[in-house]
């Protein structure tokens, strides 16, 4: 028995996966001047950042890029304290955000 026609069916649907998010990048932006063109979405972003912890720097920082380049607002807030985080998502919901990563 040949491996082949398996190794075809693999390539092919390779090919075919790399063609349809080729497709979906450009139809999000198809001038391909990086300016967002989709439509403008708020997102909460809730952590347990203590000021100062370096991770959670290079976190929000790549959130806020992603959000400026897919024409998103993101509302950003964090307290290390479980209790008041639960606020800060009570907050986030009646402010009507569109969603939360």
């Amino acid at each position: 028995m040949s491996t082949r026609p398996s190794r075809l069916r693999f390539a092919f649907a390779g090919v075919l996966v790399a063609l349809i998010v080729t497709a979906c990048n450009q139809a999000q932006n198809p001038t391909g001047s990086g300016t967002p063109t989709g439509p403008a979405v708020t997102v909460a972003m809730i952590t347990h950042e203590t000021p100062g912890d370096t991770y959670w720097d290079i976190i929000r920082a790549g959130a806020k890029a992603a959000a400026e380049r897919h024409n998103v607002t993101l509302k950003y807030s964090s307290d290390p304290d479980f209790s008041k985080q639960a606020t800060l998502v009570q907050n986030a919901i009646d402010s009507h955000v569109m969603g939360s990563p």
